[in-house]
């Protein structure tokens, strides 16, 4: 008799306290960082989803390793972009490895969270830098 009362008072406050019954997921936030000197994707518009950055251009996105791994998940599945190059003006994602087929091109600090225009798409496989003299 008296472990239930103990029990059931320990339950009461468990319950009370939030250890106990319904969990509560706070809902999905966009993580639309991309620090300075990145280039930086996700999978999602409006910067949700699964990210990848990179501070240095990435050739076959779907051959990535190491610390670019990340980069695999996006390959044909880009959706969200930001340029935060410092040193290069343009970034240039391209639909195919080494660097053939330009979908999406970004200045220096622009950002899109989405497909702007008929040219763009998002089937990335690869991607680079370039100087404000060179083009996509």
């Amino acid at each position: 008799m008296l472990k239930g009362a103990i029990f059931r008072s320990v339950a009461a406050v468990a319950i009370a306290g939030g250890l106990v019954g319904a969990s509560t997921v706070a809902p999905a936030q966009a993580d639309s960082t991309c620090a300075s000197s990145n280039f930086c994707a996700w999978t999602d518009i409006s910067y949700y989803g699964s990210k990848a950055s990179a501070t240095v251009a990435v050739e076959e996105w779907h051959q990535a390793a190491g610390s670019l791994s990340a980069w695999k998940v996006l390959v044909t599945d880009d959706a969200s972009w930001k340029n935060r190059f410092t040193t290069l003006y343009w970034v240039c994602v391209y639909d195919t490895g080494f660097y053939v087929g330009p979908t999406v091109w970004l200045r220096q600090n622009q950002s899109f969270s989405s497909v702007q225009s008929g040219m763009q798409d998002n089937s990335g496989d690869s991607h680079r830098g370039r100087s404000s003299t060179q083009t996509c």
